[in-house]
């Protein structure tokens, strides 16, 4: 009977609700699981740091609302960075009627990365919100194949 490889993952999370502003990274104060060696995160960063090339999955989950004095209806969205260029598909948008409201926002996408140190990073856009309930997982496929 053969080993199994040891995977490559990590996942973080934020345990309070926490205040973002439109164009900043989510906040994932703490670390969850985390095995292997190819990603990264230091805790109260919003940078998940990749250090192998391959092929990688990123899962996002939080919870939205809007905060403060606001016209209605405002849309909130949360998107992946990588680098700082916008990764295609990861996102998830909502449009909030009351600032009573909150939503759901998740996303998951394969991530390619060519070249090292890759950084990820979620950021909210929209207006001023809370977010809470928060995890972040990224977990290594594979190799880049030629």
């Amino acid at each position: 009977m053969g080993t199994a490889a040891t995977p490559d993952l990590l996942m973080a999370y934020s345990t309070p609700a926490q205040p973002g502003t439109s164009g900043s990274g989510l906040i994932f104060d703490r670390n969850g699981i985390s095995s292997g060696t190819s990603i990264s995160h230091f805790q109260n960063s919003p940078q998940i740091t990749v250090s192998q090339p391959g092929i990688y999955t990123v899962n996002f989950n939080t919870v939205m609302a809007p905060q403060g004095k606001g016209t209605y209806p405002l849309s909130l969205s949360a998107y992946l960075t990588q680098n700082g260029s916008t990764v295609p598909g990861a996102s998830a948008q909502h449009t909030f009627q009351s600032a009573s409201e909150s939503a759901n926002m998740a996303f998951s996408v394969p991530v390619e990365v060519t070249s090292v140190p890759a950084v990820f990073e979620v950021i909210g856009e929209g207006g001023n919100y809370l977010y809470s309930s928060s995890t972040i997982s990224v977990y290594r496929l594979g190799d880049i194949s030629e």
